[in-house]
């Protein structure tokens, strides 16, 4: 695509049709069409430059190249690459000297791009990248030079996440090389265009904006390592860093509540000192004054939201610096300390207006930036952080200042509640921060400050105010129930069950928060565990709560409205919801029906519009919880469920609704599983064809459970679907999945539960034994990857372990050897046996031991020439995999718990449901110790005359032969 007048029109035209919805369809199918052809990234970008086009039609080119990019750039050489090798040529050619002439925002989209393209590139295939980048720097135009260190922040900051390697190291070499003294230079340039500036405000904010970049860049540069050249001039950088920490000029004030370039250059600094702090505390010399200076800038810097985040920044320059143990003769005179308490901390812990218009206006925000640390960055938390750091050094004289503001704002509290309720506020939340030593969000605080009485402060504090039927504010109430929250692991399981009926009445609170809060600490209470991993609360404790606690909770749902987005706003309610479910066992049962029409409801709802993931998580979590408990009940309760889910469940498979189906198969798994040694009930029957067309094994969020539901088909009525003529397309799925590397464990669970549960006899009398068989070799000889040699070793010992009648280990062999003689000793000598040694789960081990073990005591195959010479070494690795093996044989007992979505590795595309069984029986189960098992056999085997006795008593080891009678406990029975 040439750069000419007519193609840059099109272009223009189509990327204007993609801004109205009438027309974006068509347009975005053309742009992704024109994508593959040569010439066509230059002509985005050509078309930036074109006087006549539309602003709004520009920046639609320039995100689209930066998107463009994105995508395709990476892809460079493989064969579905659409980028042109030419195009990639220009492109780097001409991108640098177009960015910095375009206006800044569009400069921005371009910048990215660049980045984005240097990730891939530069160094190796971009070496001039640096050297293109400093040669635009210049002394006269500062938009240019803004355009340049924006790209180069870009390509730098990656470092900042990246994991320390030589690769790494190398890179950041190769730029400072380049870069470095050009950047000081730039730096002290700065410096002194500000000085003699320092009356035009215009040319002030475009320096400090530059300024900005520089210090984000001085970070990017040092943020792995401490740079030699920088190391060289510590004295000239500190110098200037410190300057601008203090520097103030009117003319830069903003005049709202966003922080402006001044406050931006402050933060980064405060950001560069804590990293030096942190990481080379030995050669940052300067130390103790930017302490000093950073100490006297947060007691006079004030409350307004613009200095937020340097404050917060600030705030932790001082946490770090306070917990390094070299730096405690900072901290060490009782007059510091005070000074940190009293003008730095305090006036930071407490609430400010901000934070009650949030409370009120947004409530679910509010509860989110407490509950799940997106406030990390606020002054308050930040306050905190800095506080948990004096602890570690300082813990007797920080608590006894701390305790003295904390009485004179109880006693405040206590004189005029109504006006003074903040007072309260401030010492409750000063009182958690400094009571608590360590904490963590799964368990709350785990230890706590030994000269800060905790129970006393709970019976005086916390708990009249978790009992009085009103509070000044709803705050108040809030900063009660997160102390008890917090510091749950601390309070005896008496007070805990004490304090569930009282959370219960708060549940009827009118304010959003409150409630909220109490559904939260009930479920975290309620989640808590003991010793063992067991749960702390069993289903007779809150027996006597059940109901209402359901009910009430509930109905808080119902209150959010009716728009599915509303609904499903509350995932804590519904998550305590899930949590009492999922604990109350048989005490939910008499309400089981009751809770399953609410859920039905709400299912039907939220269907419309899944918007909240982890409140669609909770709901589906419940329902199987319900599932689960029935099946312990009455048959008529199962019937019941299954016929109020079946309605909701078909709405969601005939609407397509993608973030659903996965659940839904997995519960109808669940239920499916209910009806095993009865006959498949009718409508089970009618909706196993659906399952099996081409269209829902597209989503990869579908497979695993489908999966599991087929397995689930064929642990019931395995005759009746080979019978009935589905064989083949179950065979067509295991197929499907069996050549996909993302999902060939998929296509080997499914094959095992065919091989399980289908007689052979159909396999072989439908002439599909060989054409089943023969996937496996093919693709170990096309496409071997790591995962699929262990899932094909755990695959042969499942059927070994299992030694069906019609499939034993000698039709194994002979089904593999019809497809190629000598097949299967090949694939047990060069795949199988080397998987023994590596590392795997110990179910896998099992599997596996056990297995193989059968192989060789039931196989007359295996017994033979060429099999026996294989004999010495599969037994020897054996015992070494048995020797790094622990196995639990003794059985679990069951218990009703719930992990986090986000342990279990939370996705969107498929998360796995806690409460459904994720394994199937154990076949091996009844053979016991796998150990015991190896050496009874090697040893009935050795006590028969014949060639396996020879080659056991005389090609072992006698490690190996040790290791045997070890296992067989020295009895009778011996190997040789």
């Amino acid at each position: 695509m040439e750069a000419n007048e007519q193609n840059l029109a099109a272009l223009a035209h189509y990327l204007e049709n993609t801004l109205n919805p009438a027309s974006r369809k068509e347009a975005e199918q053309f742009l992704a069409g024109a994508e593959a052809n040569q010439g066509f990234p230059i002509l985005l970008l050509r078309l930036l430059t074109v006087p006549s086009v539309a602003e709004t039609t520009k920046f639609s080119s320039a995100v689209y190249f930066k998107n463009y990019v994105k995508k395709h750039w990476p892809n460079d050489g493989a064969p579905d690459d659409k980028i042109h090798q030419d195009d990639r040529t220009n492109i780097k050619r001409i991108c640098v000297d177009l960015m910095i002439a375009l206006p800044q925002k569009l400069q921005i989209q371009i910048s990215e791009a660049i980045a984005l393209i240097a990730d891939c590139d530069f160094p190796d295939k971009w070496l001039d990248l640096v050297d293109i980048l400093v040669s635009k720097l210049n002394m006269v135009d500062f938009n240019v030079n803004i355009g340049v260190l924006q790209t180069a922040h870009s390509i730098f900051k990656r470092w900042r996440s990246q994991f320390r390697s030589n690769a790494l190291f190398a890179d950041i070499k190769f730029v400072l090389e380049r870069f470095a003294a050009p950047f000081l230079q730039l730096f002290q340039a700065v410096d002194s265009l500000i000085d003699s500036s320092k009356a035009d405000e215009k040319n002030l904010r475009v320096l400090f904006e530059v300024l900005y970049l520089i210090t984000e860049i001085f970070y990017d540069l040092n943020c792995q390592d401490l740079p030699e050249f920088f190391e060289d001039n510590h004295a000239e950088f500190m110098r200037l860093l410190h300057k601008y920490l203090v520097y103030q000029n009117p003319l830069l004030a903003s005049s709202d509540d966003e922080a402006g370039h001044l406050e931006k250059v402050k933060t980064s600094i405060c950001e560069i000192i804590q990293l030096y702090a942190d990481r080379y505390a030995d050669d940052f010399k300067t130390l103790p004054n930017f302490t000093e200076t950073v100490c006297g800038l947060l007691a006079a810097t004030s409350s307004e939201a613009k200095y937020d985040s340097l404050v917060s920044h600030g705030l932790f320059f001082l946490t770090t610096v306070v917990k390094a143990t070299e730096s405690r003769t900072l901290f060490q005179n009782v007059a510091v300390l005070q000074t940190i308490c009293e003008k730095v901390i305090l006036p930071n812990i407490e609430l400010r207006d901000s934070d009650e218009e949030l409370f009120e206006d947004d409530p679910i925000d509010y509860i989110r930036q407490d509950l799940e640390g997106s406030d990390s960055h606020t002054r308050r938390r930040a306050a905190v952080d800095l506080i948990r750091g004096l602890l570690e050094h300082f813990a007797q004289p920080v608590t006894k200042l701390f305790t003295q503001y904390i009485d004179v704002q109880i006693q405040k509290y206590n004189q005029n509640r109504q006006q003074n309720w903040k007072s309260y506020d401030s010492a409750l939340y000063l009182t958690m921060a400094i009571s608590a030593k360590t904490s963590s969000a799964q368990t709350g605080v785990t230890s706590v400050n030994e000269y800060m009485p905790m129970l006393p402060v709970f019976e005086s504090q916390v708990l009249p105010e978790l009992q009085s039927p009103t509070s000044v504010h709803p705050i108040i109430r809030v900063d009660a129930i997160k102390y008890l929250m917090d510091f749950r692991s601390q309070i005896s399981k008496t007070h805990l069950q004490a304090v569930i009926p009282i959370l219960l009445t708060n549940l009827s609170q009118p304010s959003y928060v409150v409630y909220t809060y109490s559904a939260v600490c009930i479920d975290r209470i309620l989640g808590m565990r003991v010793a063992g991993n067991r749960s702390l609360f069993r289903p007779e404790d809150i027996s006597p709560y059940v109901k209402d606690l359901l009910m009430a909770l509930f109905g808080l749902l119902s209150r959010a409205g009716t728009s599915p987005e509303k609904i499903a706003e509350n995932d804590y309610i519904m998550r305590a919801i899930m949590r009492i479910t999922v604990i109350g066992s048989k005490e939910i049962l008499p309400y089981a029906a009751d809770i399953l029409a609410q859920l039905s409801s709400i299912l039907a709802v939220i269907s419309q519009n899944p918007s909240n993931p982890k409140f669609n998580h909770y709901v589906f979590e419940t329902v199987a919880a319900l599932v689960k408990h029935a099946s312990r009940g009455s048959a008529a309760l199962v019937q019941q469920l299954e016929a109020n889910l079946f309605g909701p469940f078909q709405a969601i498979l005939q609407q397509d609704v993608a973030e659903f189906m996965p659940y839904v198969f997995q519960i109808l798994s669940q239920l499916l599983d209910l009806h095993r040694g009865s006959v498949l009930p009718e409508s089970y029957k009618s909706m196993l064809p659906p399952l099996l067309q081409h269209s829902l094994w597209e989503s990869q969020g579908n497979v695993p459970a489908l999966v599991s539901l087929l397995r689930s088909y064929l642990g019931i009525a395995p005759v009746l679907i080979a019978e009935n003529g589905m064989l083949p397309h179950f065979l067509g799925v295991y197929n499907k999945l069996i050549v996909s590397k993302l999902n060939d464990q998929y296509g080997f669970e499914l094959l095992s539960s065919l091989l399980e549960n289908v007689p052979f006899t159909y396999f072989e009398s439908q002439g599909f034994a060989k054409s089943t068989f023969f996937l496996l070799p093919k693709r170990l000889s096309t496409a071997k990857t790591a995962k699929f040699t262990k899932e094909f070793t755990k695959f042969l010992s499942l059927l070994f372990a299992l030694n069906k009648p019609d499939l034993g280990a000698d039709k194994v062999i002979s089904v593999f050897e019809s497809i190629q003689p000598g097949l299967f000793r090949s694939l047990f000598e060069n795949i199988v046996i080397p998987e023994f040694t590596l590392d795997m789960l110990p179910a896998d081990k099992r599997l596996i031991a056990v297995g193989m073990t059968t192989l060789l005591v039931n196989s007359k195959i295996f017994s033979t020439e060429p099999y026996l010479p294989l004999w010495p070494r599969t037994v020897q690795d054996l015992l070494k995999m048995l020797e790094t093996a622990i196995f639990d044989n003794k059985p679990q007992e069951e218990e009703d718990s719930y992990i986090d979505a986000e342990d279990m590795g939370y996705q969107n595309t498929f998360t796995r449901l806690n409460v459904v069984p994720t394994q199937k029986r154990d076949p091996t189960a009844h053979l016991g110790d796998p150990k015991l098992y190896l050496a009874q056999a090697l040893s009935s085997l050795s006590a028969q005359p014949g060639p396996v006795a020879t080659v056991i008593q005389s090609g072992l080891s006698p490690d190996a032969v040790t290791l045997l009678q070890q296992y067989l406990g020295h009895g009778a029975q011996t190997i040789r």
